[in-house]
């Protein structure tokens, strides 16, 4: 069961720059999705039977008005389902990537460091020894305690399941 664990969180590891990534794509278009406001819509409708001056071309209609809240409503609810769907593909991802965050706080100042260089900026470990003044195989070593305590702390707060 441990090894299971160990392979999740190195498969966590090796994804989270994409998974960082993708979290600020979401947050991104959380924060500036493109929504029609309902007043938006009822001017545009206005404007459509409109002479250009203001003024409407015989008034409008009932039935425009009703069309035309139809459509605000629809419209409202399709910018809502987006905003859901948005939701609902950001918290998950947002969920693992603080828990991995505070995971890694609890480790040690070196196994926080060669965390970042060998799955964060996907440093070789020749490239990360030199980074940290060491050689390749102490910073193996340092990788693999670091990996180890990781998959320890999941073990123990969530079980057999990330």
């Amino acid at each position: 069961m441990q090894e299971t664990v160990r392979k999740q969180v190195e498969a966590l590891l090796r994804s989270y720059p994409e998974l960082l990534r993708k979290v600020e794509l979401l947050r991104y278009e959380l924060n500036h999705s493109a929504a029609i406001s309902p007043q938006e819509m009822m001017e545009a409708m206005a404007f459509a039977k409109s002479d250009g001056m203001g003024h409407g071309a015989g008034g409008i209609s009932n039935k425009t008005l009703y069309i035309a809240m139809s459509y605000q409503d629809a419209a409202e609810r399709i910018n809502m389902e987006a905003v859901e769907e948005l939701v609902e593909r950001l918290v998950p991802m947002e969920r693992t990537l603080h828990r991995l965050e505070h995971h890694l706080r609890l480790l040690s100042t070196p196994e926080q460091e060669v965390i970042r260089l060998c799955y964060f900026e996907q440093k070789s470990l020749p490239d990360a020894a030199q980074a940290m003044s060491t050689s390749v195989w102490a910073v193996r070593k340092q990788r693999d305690a670091a990996v180890t305590n990781l998959a320890n702390m999941y073990a123990f707060v969530a079980g057999p399941n990330l």
